[in-house]
């Protein structure tokens, strides 16, 4: 499976609103937790950080999509998905086209 077919398995899997929300929460609740734990030298905190990030996110795939997250098969490229998914949230960008991936047709000459 190629980046393009991946993101869009990706966006079938997070089509509620609702579930991009808890997602991007979730991904920007880790980098907070991520940060403030190298900043204080709380290094325990490091270890809550999937808990975060996870926990949101696992938890709008059980009560809003009800389907199993993507990242139990791909971690990674769920992972890096996540990331682009919730900068896109945050800009509130289109999710279902994007001209860097090739989804979009070609203008006719």
């Amino acid at each position: 499976m190629n980046d393009v077919e991946f993101w869009k398995l990706y966006l079938h899997e997070h089509s509620h609103s609702g579930t991009r929300w808890l997602h991007a929460i979730g991904t920007l609740s880790s980098w907070v937790l991520f940060f403030s734990a190298l900043y204080f030298g709380y290094w325990w905190l490091v270890l809550l950080v999937p808990v975060v990030g996870f926990g949101m996110a696992w938890s709008a795939h059980v009560f809003i999509e009800r389907n199993r997250p993507l990242s139990m098969r791909y971690p990674f490229r769920s992972l890096f998905a996540d990331y682009r998914l919730t900068f896109r949230v945050l800009l509130f960008r289109p999710l279902e086209c994007d001209p860097d991936d090739g989804t979009q047709t070609a203008r006719p000459q």
